[in-house]
C-alpha cells in the first residue's frame, strides 16, 4: 500500500486528477478545491469497464470558496476522476492511497 498526494491547476477544459493504476484500486480519500474568484466547479468520475462519464458534482462558488470533499473515490485500473472549473486559476489538492 503507497499513499499519494498530488496538486495543480485545474483548467478550463477539464483536467483528469486522478487515474486508477493499482490492482486492485487506488483510494482517493481527499480532495480540495479553491479559487479566489467566484468560480463553477465540475466533477466527474470516469468507469473503464462501463465507458461512462459521470457527473459527480456541479458546484457554483463564491469568492474565496474552498470545497473539501472526504468521499473515498474507490478507482480500479483505468477509471479517473476529471474537474473543470469555468475559469483559471482553480487549484487542487488530491490525497488518496493504492492497494
Amino acid at each position: 500500500m503507497s499513499i499519494f498526494t498530488k496538486q495543480g491547476e485545474v483548467s478550463t477544459t477539464g483536467t483528469v486528477i486522478h487515474v486508477g493504476q493499482s490492482i486492485p484500486v487506488s483510494t482517493v480519500l481527499t480532495l480540495r478545491f479553491f479559487n479566489a474568484s467566484a468560480y463553477v466547479l465540475t466533477l466527474q468520475r470516469y468507469s473503464r469497464k462501463s465507458n461512462t462519464l459521470l457527473t459527480i458534482y456541479e458546484l457554483t462558488l463564491s469568492a474565496g470558496d474552498q470545497i473539501v470533499d472526504t468521499t473515498p473515490y474507490i478507482l480500479e485500473t483505468g477509471d479517473y476522476l476529471k474537474a473543470t472549473s469555468d475559469i483559471v486559476g482553480t487549484n487542487y489538492f488530491i490525497e488518496g492511497q493504492d492497494s
